[in-house]
Parts: structure tokens; C-alpha cells; sequence
């Protein structure tokens, strides 16, 4: 059965708000000295898509769209990153919900806590990789 659009809002606007409260901080005062795009916030992909659905995919990308704009930051990495958290969300759900049997995110068993934990490294390495290897940041914009 599918489910209206409006079911999915409330999950979005809540989701939206948490990456872009996220994000805001660590690209404006850094996290450790690290780049503006590494830290804690990047487990939201993995953890919105698969606790939210869709609405937590989409909204990944949204609240980095919105952290861009508020910092006036319309740039083509800005834009790629948060298509590639969208991309990133989605497949990790994807991977998630795999077997078809799987109906609830849980982490009880050591089998789950592997998955958890590959699916984890497995899209910060995406993320990172994407990023590192997009064209603004070999001409070093």
C-alpha cells in the first residue's frame, strides 16, 4: 500500500531540522580540526534513511541544502554533497532492508551489529570518496 505524501511530512520537517542543526555548527566553528565535511554528522545518512524512510533520505539532503543556503554557499560542491547524502541515505536503507525478512532497524545480534557497522564505514567512505574526488575540490575551490 502506499502512503499519501503528507504522511511523510512531519518525519521530513523533524529530520530537516536535525541535519541542519547539525550541520550549521560543524561547517561554521569546525569539529577537531577536521574539514567541514568530516565529523559525527555524517552517521545521519545511514541513521535517518534507515529509522525514517524516505522522508529521512530526502530530508538528509535537504537540511544540507538549507545549511547552505543560510551560509550563502551556492556552490556546486554545496549542491553535491547533499545529492550525494540523499544517494548515500537511500542506499544505505536499501542495504539495510535487504533481506526481505527484515521488518524493524535493530541491533541485537552480532550479524546486525556487523551490517551496522560495514553499512556505517561503508557510506562515510562514500561520502568522503565523493566529495575528495569531485571536480571543485581538484581545482581546489
Amino acid at each position: 500500500m502506499i502512503r499519501k505524501a503528507t504522511e511523510y511530512l512531519p518525519a521530513f520537517a523533524v529530520c530537516t531540522v536535525i541535519v541542519f542543526l547539525l550541520d550549521l555548527p560543524f561547517r561554521t566553528i569546525g569539529f577537531l580540526g577536521l574539514v567541514p565535511v568530516a565529523g559525527p554528522k555524517n552517521m545521519l545518512p545511514l541513521l535517518l534513511g534507515v529509522l525514517f524512510g524516505p522522508a529521512g533520505c530526502l530530508a538528509n539532503g535537504t537540511g544540507l541544502l538549507l545549511s547552505a543556503a543560510v551560509r550563502t554557499d551556492f556552490t556546486y560542491a554545496a549542491c553535491l554533497e547533499g545529492m550525494l547524502t540523499t544517494g548515500v541515505a537511500w542506499l544505505c536503507r536499501s542495504l539495510w532492508y535487504l533481506p526481505a525478512n527484515t521488518c524493524a532497524p535493530r541491533i541485537k545480534k552480532p550479524q546486525e551489529l556487523a551490517k551496522f557497522l560495514v553499512l556505517a564505514l561503508g557510506s562515510g567512505c562514500l561520502l568522503g570518496g565523493g566529495l575528495a574526488l569531485s571536480p571543485t575540490q581538484a581545482q581546489g575551490i
